[in-house]
């Protein structure tokens, strides 16, 4: 509920609750806008008769944790769910809103504050795959790379949805500081060497002729399709100020345009302007 609102909700639970005295979640939410109204001695005299309840002391953390995550207080609401996770194993409900609560600790701290509720996240649920991608990022932020590899490798190799964006994130941000060895290598032990030649062309249309660079460079070298290689190394070498191998580039590419009939070499060029 908006903070502007919880006069109104809290007298619609009166209402439910009055019709339904066990209605669970109408008891949780009447302690949690309680506490999010700052009515201490309100709250505590609800939670003590909660606390009589057989299912008191869930509905009491349940509160906390829905006032507390309302409030923007996300470790708290993890701790204590965690707390209540050490007598409540194997409450499927309960995982799913730690997970909940991990993910959204992580999002309102980042980067590599974030580290330490992702490793939650991760250790709890490791089928999600968002959360290694993530915990990648938070190890880079805090210069951990291995561990940053380790966790993406995670990602990668279980087939994270839009694995392509994340690689060529990756490979970029190796490029950029000079490491494109490691990136050639990387996208090798991921089987994605094919995709070499589409994240360099992607780097290049953003405008990062640096990191794009030694991947066009490296395509060259091994002799893989000379002719679109050639043109975007040639591109990304002027872009760079990097004139002098222009020239050699561009031959297979201009030996291709001699074959073709003078209008489609007009085609051909006004495409590539």
């Amino acid at each position: 509920f908006a903070a502007n609102q919880l006069d109104a909700a809290l007298g619609a639970l009166e209402r439910l609750l009055a019709a339904e005295p066990e209605h669970e979640r109408a008891r949780m939410l009447k302690l949690a806008v309680l506490i999010r109204q700052e009515k201490t001695s309100a709250s505590a005299e609800y939670e003590g008769r909660l606390r009589s309840a057989a299912d008191g002391r869930w509905i009491i953390a349940l509160g906390h944790v829905t006032a507390e995550r309302a409030l923007g207080k996300h470790a708290e609401a993890a701790r204590r769910l965690e707390e209540l996770a050490g007598t409540e194993a194997g409450n499927d409900k309960l995982r799913t809103l730690l997970i909940d609560a991990y993910a959204d600790w992580a999002r309102s701290v980042g980067g590599a504050q974030a580290i330490v509720p992702l490793e939650k996240l991760t250790a709890l649920a490791p089928e999600r795959l968002s959360a290694w991608r993530d915990l990648g990022w938070s190890y880079w932020a805090a210069g951990q790379r291995d561990a940053a590899l380790s966790a993406w490798d995670r990602a990668i190799r279980g087939e994270l949805p839009g694995r392509e964006k994340l690689v060529t994130q990756i490979v970029g941000q190796l490029c950029d500081e000079g490491k494109s060895a490691d990136a050639l290598a990387l996208l090798h032990r991921w089987q994605l060497d094919a995709r070499l030649l589409p994240i360099a062309i992607e780097l290049a249309k953003s405008g990062r002729y640096q990191a794009a660079y030694p991947l066009f460079e490296a395509l060259w070298q091994s002799g893989q399709q000379p002719l679109v290689s050639g043109l975007y190394l040639a591109v990304a070498e002027a872009r760079l100020g990097q004139c002098v191998q222009v020239l050699p580039r561009l031959a297979p590419a201009l030996e291709a345009l001699s074959l073709l009939p003078s209008e489609r070499v007009e085609l051909v060029l006004a495409a590539l302007i």
